[in-house]
């Protein structure tokens, strides 16, 4: 998974003795859940993300398609990064590829250095909300 700067960063500091727990956080889920909710609360006193529907942490994952969406990058790449499997032809699926055709295409460094760039902008951006809300 590509990782901007800043996650990089952010992870580094927060290291857990046992590195297992990024991927099988499963204590620490409630911690994140309240810790992301406190931060939206304050957000919305403070006047930002005021009428979206925002429910818990599973909107970053929203939040991450919607981004690298915006940007250009293709949805065959973003549905990979997620996890998701590839788009069947369909009228809506339109440059999203075969399913065959995905068994053949990767995503190159060259789409990865862009999601990263993607990413690490939005971020910057979500940073200095954050930091005028100090």
């Amino acid at each position: 998974m590509p990782l901007a700067g800043p996650v990089v960063e952010a992870l580094g500091r927060h290291r857990p003795a046992d590195r297992a727990a990024f991927v099988f956080p499963d204590a620490s889920r409630y911690r994140l859940r309240h810790g992301y909710l406190r931060a939206l609360r304050h957000a919305r006193e403070a006047g930002y993300l005021v009428g979206l529907d925002l429910r818990g942490p599973h909107d970053l994952r929203h939040t991450f398609a919607t981004w690298l969406e915006d940007d250009g990058i293709p949805a065959r790449v973003i549905d990979e990064l997620m996890g998701h499997a590839p788009a069947r032809r369909s009228p809506w699926a339109a440059g999203a590829g075969s399913a065959m055709g995905a068994v053949y295409r990767h995503t190159t460094t060259g789409m990865e250095a862009r999601v990263i760039h993607t990413l690490a902008t939005r971020l910057a951006v979500a940073l200095e909300v954050v930091d005028s809300l100090r």
